[in-house]
C-alpha cells in the first residue's frame, strides 16, 4: 500500500507522490503496530516517516543505478 506522509496538508488533501512510502497492509492500517492505528509504536519500532522516506528514496536510487549499469 502507499502511505502518504501528511504534513500540513489536512485530511482531505494528499501530499505529492514523492512524499510516500510503501507499507504492507499490516503496517499501514490493519495491524496493532500500524502507522494509522498506533503511530507511536510504529515509529518506535521502524523509525519516523521521514527516515523511512529517506531510506525508500535511497533504495530507489540504488535500483535505478543498477538498472542503468546492468539493465
Amino acid at each position: 500500500m502507499i502511505h502518504h506522509i501528511r504534513k500540513h496538508t489536512g485530511l482531505g488533501l494528499r501530499p505529492a507522490f514523492d512524499q510516500t512510502i510503501p507499507l504492507c497492509p499490516q503496517h499501514h492500517n490493519m495491524g496493532n503496530e500500524s502507522i494509522h492505528l498506533n503511530k507511536k509504536v510504529f515509529v518506535k519500532k521502524f523509525g519516523s516517516e521521514q527516515s523511512l522516506l529517506k531510506e525508500t528514496q535511497e533504495l530507489i536510487k540504488q535500483q535505478e543505478r543498477n538498472y542503468l549499469f546492468n539493465g
